[in-house]
Parts: structure tokens; sequence; C-alpha cells
């Protein structure tokens, strides 16, 4: 088993009132459909899907990572929470020469406070998983690997969050313009 894993955090000013940042950022498809590398698989409800993370590292190997959604928000707290939804049988791990997958977990929390007009969002991502060996891999020893999977995963979550916050900046006018809602 090769165990990946990796969490980050950060803090950003979207450009709208915390009331709107809540409504724009509470719908799953929206906050996945700015998430790079990961794609939805399945829909379940309006605040549950499937996804899965998908990327190919060191040139050849295909990693699969499918996790189960659903989101939450505090409004009391301004707090929106993207968790595992345990509801639904996890897909089986899986691997062959050069690609692995399996069930594991993603989630997020974001934040919301007011800032000057604008809000405030802090932002934390976690991903994990325990994925089978490739088999084109299976002869490097599992501390090694697991470094090196941990390095990579590290690298992929801040290319999830950049994209994250830049595509949700990007997505807000748009989102406001449906809606009526002048700046």
């Amino acid at each position: 088993m090769i165990k990946v894993g990796g969490s980050t955090r950060r803090d950003f000013i979207f450009p709208t009132s915390v009331e709107h940042a809540i409504a724009f950022y509470d719908d799953l498809d929206r906050i996945v459909s700015c998430l790079s590398h990961i794609s939805m698989v399945e829909k379940f409800a309006p605040n549950e899907m499937r996804v899965m993370y998908n990327t190919k590292e060191l040139g050849t190997y295909q990693i699969h990572i499918y996790s189960d959604l659903q989101t939450a928000v505090d409004y009391k707290e301004k707090v929106l929470y993207v968790n595992a939804a345990d509801n639904h049988p996890p897909v089986r791990s899986h691997s062959s020469f050069n690609s692995c997958g399996s069930h594991g977990l993603f989630r997020s929390t974001s934040r919301f406070m007011p800032f000057g007009g604008h809000t405030r969002v802090i932002y934390e991502v976690e991903l994990r998983a325990d994925l089978p060996t490739p088999s084109g891999l299976r002869f490097v020893p599992g501390r090694v690997l697991d470094k090196i999977a941990n390095n990579i995963t590290n690298g992929r979550i801040d290319e999830i969050i950049n994209g994250f916050i830049s595509q949700s900046i990007a997505a807000l006018p748009i989102f406001l313009a449906e809606r009526g809602i002048k700046q």
C-alpha cells in the first residue's frame, strides 16, 4: 500500500459580501468545478456526490482517488463544510502495472468573515488515501514510496487550492450577474 495524504490552509479575499460568498460556495457542483484534478463521477443529491481525484505522476503512473462528498453550512458561524458522505459503497481498490486507485478522503472547510465590503475566506483542504501499489513499483521500498507519494500529493494539494481560489474568483461575476447583484 502507498499511503498518501496532505493538507493545507490558505486565506484569501473573495470580492463580495459574506452573504453572497456563502451563497456562491453553497453549491457542490460549483465547488467541484473549481477544483483542479477533481471531477464529478456521480451525483447522489444536490449536496452529495462522488468525485475522483485523477492525476498522472512521474510521467507514467495514473492515480485515481474516489471520495463521496456532502456539504453542510453553519450559517450562524459562517462555515461551509465539505465532508465525507459514508452512505454509499466505496470504490474497490485496483492496480495494474502503471495505475492504481481506491476510495479515499477529501474534505474542506471554508470560514467566511467580513473584510471591508469583501469576504476573507479561510480555506482548508485535506486529501488522504491508501492506494494499492502498481506492479511497476513493487520493488521500491514502502517508506521510500510513501515519501515520494506524499511529496507529490502536497504539491498537488497546492495546485488544487491555488486553482480553487483563482477559478472561484473568476466565476464570481457570472454568479452575481445571474442573480442581478451589483457590486
